[in-house]
């Protein structure tokens, strides 16, 4: 196996024990621009989306708590499968 792309965020998490439900934010989403040096902490990055916008992960195994739920609907937000990878693979893509 090897590296086909660098994917690059900032990873905010929180977990709830006994529910076993963890929520994570992720933000600052950035890509190596198919450089490959992942050990290097100095390669270029460049965002591969808004830097304003938010992935916000709800993982939980059987119930989401009720006081989560209503957390959640709170947030004006629009729920939809991101891949962070996916992200990073198509913006490497793009002719520049």
């Amino acid at each position: 196996l090897r590296p086909v792309v660098i994917v690059d965020y900032i990873r905010e998490a929180y977990i709830y024990g006994p529910e076993n439900v963890r929520i994570t934010f992720d933000k600052e989403i950035r890509t190596g621009m198919n450089n490959l040096d992942m050990f290097n902490p100095r390669i270029p990055t460049l965002p591969v989306m808004d830097e304003n916008l938010v992935v916000l992960e709800v993982k939980f195994q059987r119930v989401l708590p009720d006081f989560i739920k209503n957390l959640l609907t709170g947030i004006s937000a629009q729920r939809m499968a991101v891949s962070k990878y996916v992200l990073c693979r198509r913006f490497e893509e793009k002719d520049f």
